[in-house]
């Protein structure tokens, strides 16, 4: 299991953030930046049938907010949005 905290999921047991260099054996060595257009739950839906990963970021038209929606293990479709604060 997973919790969440910020905007990363963790591992069941770690609840900090690891320090820069140090003890994560991941870094990232890349970026993409592409243009976000608002649209919406049902067309990145769509795009994400046309697309080789399992999911799909976009800004939702109805809150200007990045959500994803992604394939989930079980079946059916999963959609990330950001909750209230």
């Amino acid at each position: 299991g997973r919790f969440f905290l910020g905007e990363l999921f963790l591992p069941r047991g770690r609840r900090h953030l690891p320090r820069a260099g140090g003890d994560s054996p991941q870094q990232v060595v890349r970026e993409k930046k592409f243009a976000m257009p608002p649209i919406s739950v049902e067309e990145a839906v769509v795009c994400l049938e046309y697309i080789e990963h399992d999911f799909y970021a976009f800004r939702n038209a109805a809150t200007g907010e990045v959500n994803v929606v992604y394939k989930r293990d079980e079946g059916g479709l999963g959609w990330i949005s950001p909750s209230p604060e």
